[in-house]
């Protein structure tokens, strides 16, 4: 009615309406004085507004106009033109009435403003002047900045954290907590995170199902922030090498957590492109070397039947049997060298797979042993060696964990006074390891799920003696160091990390790695013929072990010395090229 009454009242009036607007019927009946233009791009737009004297934004009173921009007072301010819009709440954020603008809401303060600006050419260039220069100063892109996003950043701003950030990579993480590996990665990020001078972060693979191919997923346990890759969807992931855009993606999470130094555990699947991430950024970076993956193809020195090569220095003549492309496994073997080349120490579990690297090339000074701890019982029983001798097995049903050579050993057996516990470690993965299995056994099978840390002495109250017949030389041995911990006796392949701990005839009995089961089948018969010596028998080399706690003490030494070295360097290094 405003907008109508001062057309009428002044015949050089002219409404322009851009856009599909259906105005009221007393505005169509102005007839000549009203002009209708099709929407259009924004510039066109722009230049029609600039050539007006006026502009007008009504807006009703309702709860989404109260949340609409002032966009339409900006645009016109822009371009020196008056506005006179109504009282929402950003236009009067904006707008000084009578000052830089008219702000109306009833149909009298419509028509005051509108008239006075209609009859008043001083007054239109005034306001017009005085609301560009208003809205060049404060909505500049840089005023913006300063009012609006610096005071919601400060409430974000980065203190500096005098902690540790330890970053930690590992291919599985909870609810997927498969392979040693994966156990003394979680151990390793609880015990940092629980220092005082130390905080984690952790990037794993997340479980298949869990979000889109390459994405990433943040989530917190227990206070450590947890970056989640989606890989696992894709065919063949775990034999994963060197992967582009998975190390795109970890890229993105080096930048945005920024640690002082990254931790890379077990990367078969992640693949070994993620190390450049650090390599780009300047980040120092060490590399625990869980097993044989970065020098074989294989991971565990075994030919395709599973059996070991029985190479201890890696001869690519004898690996081009047992591979299908030399060439790959050649660049591959260059690309992981290369990868590890640059890491700032390179850590064992093991003074054995310390001796294997060595061996294999690497320098002896960066190849630092950091043994792997365990969860020792706070007051372990003596063995109780019942009637029935309880053997215990922990690993999986590949030839290279030994379980056929296992399975062939106690079906040779011809006494029944003996029961075989198998964890089914598959589980934890979706997968039933004993599903398909037969036996043709006189004694007793049972299969018991994975156990958690809270039911692990259970486990181990359970049987008499862990069985651990690897087929290749082993980097440490977890669940051999928990059984001796505990009291049981150890039947265990004679190499690698495992052995490193059984005193033959004291704590355990050592026998070959290779298919025979006699000298297999000769130790489990030689502990049912004195079982009864197991009872109330206790490890006299018990205190030789250590914990989580003491291996994750020298590993924040560690970590901390590489962090401080590599400062210096670059500190020695800015001096010199000033």
């Amino acid at each position: 009615q405003a907008l109508k009454r001062v057309a009428e009242e002044n015949p050089q009036v002219e409404i322009v309406l851009i856009g599909e607007l259906n105005p009221p019927r007393p505005i169509l009946a102005l007839g000549d004085q009203v002009t209708r233009l099709p929407a259009r791009p924004y510039a066109e737009y722009m230049e029609i507004l600039a050539q007006s004297d006026i502009a007008i934004a009504p807006l009703m009173p309702a709860s989404f106009n109260e949340a609409k921009s002032n966009i339409k007072f900006l645009e016109a301010a822009t371009v020196g033109v008056p506005s006179v819009c109504s009282g929402r709440s950003a236009f009067t954020h904006a707008i000084r009435n009578g000052e830089n603008g008219f702000l109306a809401d009833t149909e009298g303060e419509w028509y005051q403003a509108l008239t006075a600006l209609v009859q008043d050419t001083e007054l239109r260039r005034r306001i017009g002047a005085a609301a560009r220069q208003d809205v060049l100063a404060r909505y500049s892109p840089r005023a913006i900045a300063q009012r609006q996003l610096q005071p919601l950043l400060e409430q974000h701003r980065t203190v500096t954290d005098p902690r540790l950030h330890v970053l930690q990579v590992n291919i599985l993480y909870r609810p997927q907590s498969f392979g040693g590996a994966t156990v003394v990665a979680e151990e390793m990020a609880r015990q940092l995170h629980n220092r005082t001078d130390t905080r984690v972060s952790v990037v794993a693979s997340a479980p298949s199902g869990w979000m889109k191919p390459y994405a990433v997923e943040r989530s917190e346990e227990d206070g450590v922030p947890i970056f989640r890759l989606g890989i696992q969807d894709r065919p063949g992931w775990m034999g994963e090498t060197w992967d582009e855009t998975a190390a795109e993606s970890f890229h993105h999470i080096v930048r945005a957590v920024r640690p002082d130094v990254v931790h890379f555990h077990a990367m078969q699947g992640l693949g070994a492109a993620c190390l450049r991430a650090c390599q780009e950024e300047g980040i120092p970076y060490v590399v625990t070397l869980h097993d044989a993956w970065w020098v074989c193809e294989r991971q565990f020195l075994v030919t395709g039947e599973g059996k070991y090569c029985g190479q201890h220095q890696i001869d690519l003549n004898i690996c081009a049997t047992c591979v299908p492309s030399l060439g790959a496994t050649v660049l591959r073997n260059a690309r992981l060298r290369h990868a590890l080349q640059d890491a700032s120490l390179l850590l064992t579990p093991s003074e054995h797979w310390r001796r294997f690297y060595v061996a294999n090339g690497f320098a002896a000074d960066r190849v630092v042993v950091n043994e792997n701890g365990i969860n020792l019982p706070a007051a372990p029983r003596p063995n109780q060696a019942p009637a029935r001798l309880r053997f215990g097995f922990v690993a999986g049903t590949e030839a290279v964990k030994g379980f056929p050579l296992l399975k062939r050993t106690f079906e040779e057996l011809s006494r029944d006074d003996w029961e075989l516990v198998l964890v089914n470690h598959g589980l934890s993965i979706g997968i039933d390891s004993f599903a398909d299995i037969k036996w043709r056994v006189r004694g007793t099978i049972r299969t018991v799920p994975p156990f958690k840390p809270a039911d692990r002495d259970g486990f181990y109250e359970a049987i008499d003696v862990l069985l651990f017949p690897s087929q290749w030389p082993e980097s440490f041995g977890l669940t051999v160091r928990e059984a001796l911990a505990r009291n049981k006796w150890v039947i265990a392949t004679d190499r690698g990390g495992a052995a490193e701990v059984i005193r033959p005839g004291v704590n355990g009995t050592l026998i070959p790695i290779g298919e025979d089961t006699a000298p297999f089948r000769k130790a489990v018969e030689d502990l049912l013929d004195r079982k009864a010596n197991l009872h109330g028998w206790t490890n006299p080399s018990r205190d030789g072990l250590r914990d989580f706690a003491t291996q994750a003490t020298e590993l924040h030494d560690i970590l901390a010395f590489v962090v401080s070295t590599a400062r210096a360097d670059r500190t020695s290094g800015q001096l010199e090229a000033v």
